[in-house]
């Protein structure tokens, strides 16, 4: 009988779940059972709260009641959503986010989509999430990981988050985050804890 908890996993933007086929493929050879949820459009289009409700219905659909949670990028801050904002704390006990801009990137100024909006330094979105209800995050096993080369999280460290296990990794480019075997062993590691 598998003892891991069910991991589901959030593509990022301009993305599909197929992006997250490494993840998933090293977690089920570890011996995860995991649920990838693809959302569309990607592009941005879609604000973080509507990803968020699209995932706690993508959650219900499957049946998952406890579980861990890892998301890459955009994925990261709507898993973080959920957790933080959806009472999502009471189902997941371990938050992976990879590469995720908690505190906002700049590249979100090059689009004009809602969801790049909120992701720019210094949003409303931004300091509502940053806010009193970051505390919830404490209610779950939170780990950041990132690297100072991302060239997409700008500034990297963006991703660091105060009350999560920061783990810097030295990843050429953002995309090949999602295939980096360094981050996919602390995937491992952190999820088998």
């Amino acid at each position: 009988m598998n003892k891991n908890r069910p991991v589901v996993l959030l593509h990022g933007i301009d993305d599909k779940a197929h992006s997250l086929r490494f993840f998933a493929r090293h977690l089920k050879k570890a011996g995860f059972e995991t649920y990838e949820f693809e959302y569309a459009p990607s592009n941005g289009q879609l604000k973080v709260e509507e990803l968020g409700s699209r995932l706690e219905l993508f959650l219900k659909e499957h049946g998952l009641k406890h579980f861990d949670m890892v998301g890459f990028s955009m994925g990261g801050m709507a898993a973080r959503y959920y957790v933080q904002e959806m009472g999502g704390y009471k189902h997941v006990k371990k938050l992976i986010t990879v590469s995720s801009p908690h505190h906002g990137t700049w590249l979100g100024y090059l689009r004009r989509l809602p969801a790049a909006h909120q992701l720019r330094p210094g949003s409303d979105f931004l300091k509502n999430l940053n806010g009193d209800g970051m505390k919830r995050l404490k209610k779950v096993e939170f780990t950041s990981i990132y690297s100072p080369l991302d060239l997409m999280i700008v500034p990297a460290t963006s991703s660091r988050m105060p009350m999560a296990e920061n783990l810097k990794v030295w990843v050429l480019l953002h995309p090949f985050m999602l295939w980096d075997k360094k981050v996919l062993r602390i995937l491992v590691e952190r999820l088998s804890e």
